[in-house]
């Protein structure tokens, strides 16, 4: 499979891997500290959204030579390749992978970082770059794995798998799975707590989360 064995796809799981998983860890960051109304680190926020700038550049650069190399060796399958993007593909590759899922987050990622964006805006723009990226990170997928089984393996034409609601390889299964880490990460969070315990408050005094922090940090404003 022209697709499957080219020699930048297990660098691009990798990179595309990292990215995914530095936009979890903003999402859940973001998730727990409004559940638990505590206080969002600005600093460590401005971190995140470096790191996940970073890695989506070099993702999504070696996405771009992945396919420029595909078309300029123009191997045996290119033509199959080339039906694929303008069928099946035609919506989850262009559109949700290359525009929404990188192409938007990236010009908000760069204007967050080249403005050095602090407080609300840092967490809102975060957040929300965060979840079009792992739009792309799942096309990127469904495109690789789904697109590799459309095609025939005598590249004769393309064929449509039918996924199952049940089974090994099912809808079903998928979702058990994909559910699993985040049961192990909320037991591992419960067995070893990563934040400190609040300081007890006098019982009838109202709890008052301020605004912003004089180091860029933010507050989530939750009523008590």
């Amino acid at each position: 499979r022209e697709w499957w064995s080219s020699e930048l796809m297990p660098v691009i799981f990798l990179l595309s891997a990292m990215v995914s998983g530095i936009a979890v860890l903003i999402l859940l960051y973001t998730f727990v500290s409004a559940v638990r109304r505590e206080r969002i680190d600005g600093a460590c926020m401005a971190g995140l959204v470096k790191a996940m700038w970073a890695f989506l550049m070099l993702a999504a650069t070696m996405e771009l030579l992945e396919l420029v190399n595909i078309i300029y060796k123009e191997e045996e399958g290119i033509e199959a390749i080339w039906q694929l993007m303008q069928g099946p593909l035609s919506l989850s590759l262009p559109i949700l992978q290359l525009g929404i899922g990188s192409l938007i987050p990236f010009v908000i990622l760069t204007l967050m970082v080249a403005f050095k964006t602090s407080g609300k805006p840092l967490v809102a723009g975060a957040c929300i770059s965060a979840l079009l990226i792992m739009v792309a990170v799942l096309s990127m997928r469904y495109n690789v794995v789904i697109g590799g089984q459309i095609l025939s393996k005598s590249l004769a034409g393309l064929v449509y798998p039918q996924i199952p609601l049940f089974g090994r390889e099912s809808i079903v299964s998928a979702a058990v799975l994909f559910a699993c880490p985040f049961v192990v990460l909320w037991f591992l969070t419960w067995l070893l707590p990563p934040w400190e315990p609040a300081e007890p408050l006098p019982e009838g005094s109202p709890r008052k989360i301020p605004e912003a922090s004089a180091a860029g940090g933010t507050y989530l404003q939750v009523a008590e």
